[in-house]
């Protein structure tokens, strides 16, 4: 299952002179899901995640970096028990980074979410525009709520154990990584 939100095309005058070299990719994010004092942490992670997605669409485009196109999440299909009480479902957020790649002891886990970023030039994301997206976890706090976004909610949502300064990785850990699109002719 994925789902995949898109910005509105841009303008023939926003978009880059023949002069402009932008090299186009694919951001990747792998999370990993915490859950501090025990909490339940997906449905806050996932408000987050649909309120900073649109962030990211929302960087202005420049003429340097272009912009982030689209963004798109796909989580694993469900697992139901196996008939084996000590088999593990295939996907999981526990920390598979720290168990050896050639342990025989159990199968890997695989991620339960995987996020791309889409985005016109690479460049994008060591760019300021880029950084200034909040990182925390009350994204409202930040800024207005636009049309259809439910607040991320904290501490004084009932959720114990995370303060009104929260940031999203006291409940993710997560794994970057950047592809730049390349013509099969170089």
């Amino acid at each position: 299952m994925s789902t995949t939100t898109t910005t509105t095309p841009s303008t023939a005058a926003e978009m880059p002179t023949s002069t402009t070299k932008h090299r186009p990719g694919l951001m990747l994010v792998h999370p990993l899901l915490r859950s501090p004092d025990g909490l339940d942490t997906s449905d806050l992670f996932l408000r987050w995640t649909k309120m900073h997605y649109r962030d990211l669409l929302d960087i202005p485009w420049t003429r340097e970096h272009g912009r982030f196109v689209r963004t798109c999440r796909f989580a694993t299909p469900p697992t139901s028990p196996s008939e084996d009480a000590n088999a593990s479902p295939s996907y999981s957020h526990a920390n598979h980074y720290s168990a050896s790649p050639f342990s025989t002891d159990s199968p890997p886990k695989h991620p339960v979410y995987v996020y791309t970023s889409h985005v016109e030039d690479i460049g994008i994301v060591r760019a300021q525009p880029y950084y200034d997206v909040s990182r925390k976890l009350n994204v409202e706090e930040t800024r207005a709520l636009k049309e259809g976004e439910e607040g991320v909610g904290g501490k004084e949502s009932g959720r114990e154990g995370l303060g009104e300064g929260s940031m999203v990785f006291e409940i993710c850990d997560a794994g970057f990584a950047i592809w730049e699109l390349r013509d099969s002719g170089e």
